[in-house]
C-alpha cells in the first residue's frame, strides 16, 4: 500500500503574495522596462527652480512695501511711459479709469441715499 501524499503546505496570505515567484517575475518586468527606455527618445524639459536665490530673498526681505504714494507715483511713470509709445492707448486707460471711478461714487451715493430713505422712513413710522 502507498500511502497517499502530503498536501504542500500553502503559506500565509502575506506570504503568497510576497513570495520569490513574485520577486522574479518583477525582476523580469523591470528588465523589460529598463530596454524600453533605453529605446525611446528622451524629453528634454526646462525645469525651472522652485529656490529663490539668496539675492531675491535678501532684496525682498529688506525692501519695505511701497506706500500709497510711492504706488501712485509708479502708475503715474507708468502711465507716462504708455503714452510715449502710444497716446490711443492712454486715452482709453485715462477714460476706463475715470469711468470705474465715476460708477464707484454713484454707486456710493446710491447707498448713501437709500440708507436716509430707511431712517427716513423708521421715523416717519414712529411719529404715526
Amino acid at each position: 500500500m502507498m500511502k497517499p501524499r502530503k498536501k504542500k503546505r500553502q503559506g500565509s496570505l502575506l506570504t503568497r503574495f510576497f513570495s520569490k515567484t513574485d520577486e522574479k517575475s518583477k525582476a523580469a518586468q523591470a528588465k523589460t522596462n529598463k530596454a524600453a527606455k533605453a529605446h525611446a527618445v528622451p524629453v528634454k524639459r526646462a525645469v525651472k527652480s522652485t529656490v529663490p536665490s539668496k539675492a531675491t530673498v535678501a532684496e525682498q526681505s529688506t525692501a519695505p512695501s511701497p506706500t500709497a504714494v510711492q504706488r501712485s507715483i509708479a502708475e503715474i511713470k507708468q502711465l507716462i511711459a504708455i503714452g510715449n509709445k502710444d497716446p490711443q492707448r492712454l486715452a482709453l486707460l485715462i477714460g476706463n479709469i475715470l469711468e470705474t471711478e465715476k460708477k464707484r461714487q454713484l454707486a456710493k451715493k446710491e447707498a448713501f441715499n437709500q440708507l436716509l430713505e430707511k431712517i427716513a422712513e423708521g421715523e416717519s413710522k414712529e411719529v404715526d
